[in-house]
Formats: structure tokens, sequence, C-alpha cells
């Protein structure tokens, strides 16, 4: 099968741009955990809903007319939601451990 090099040229892009977001969320992710352990031992929740509407707003400005909005804004909530998940998890480890 003989594929068209335009094609091949926008799939490497995709490879390329995939690497470089594994990369981007692996980093927030730690910034994640951190943040979880400096709000632990300020005895603050993990979960701010002022902060989480304020990033999704930001991001919406940032994003202004994109015909996938609703799809890339669905991808940071995910990401917020998975962001609190690790952060609970990486504290209840880190219990375990003491």
């Amino acid at each position: 099968m003989i594929e068209n090099e335009e094609l091949l040229n926008l799939r490497k892009e995709i490879d390329t741009i995939d690497h470089e977001l594994l990369e981007l969320i692996s980093k927030r992710f730690d910034c994640a955990i951190k943040i979880a352990k400096i709000k632990e031992s300020e005895g603050i929740e993990i979960y701010d809903s002022n902060r989480e509407a304020y990033i999704l707003r930001r991001l919406s400005m940032e994003i202004g007319e994109n015909e996938s909005l609703f799809e890339i804004i669905s991808v940071f909530e995910s990401l917020l939601g998975l962001s609190k998940k690790a952060q609970k998890k990486a504290l209840e480890r880190k219990k375990g451990t003491e």
C-alpha cells in the first residue's frame, strides 16, 4: 500500500507533537504533586474550584476562535481531573511511608 507523502509527513508531525505533549504532561503532573504536598503541609484542600474555573476560562480565552474549542477544553478538564487523582495518590503513598 502506497501512502500519500503529505499524509506521512502529517503523521510524523503528530508523532513529534505527541512526544512533546508526553514530556509536558509529565512535567505538569510533577508540579501538581509538588503542589499537593505543599497544600497538605499548609492544611489547604487539594481541590480548588476557583482555580480550576480560572484555568479553564484562561485557556478558553487563549484558544479564541477555534473549531476544536470544545474538544481542547475537554482535554484540559480531563487533565485537571487526572491531576487531582495523581495528587491524592501521591499523598496516600506519602502517608503509607511515614
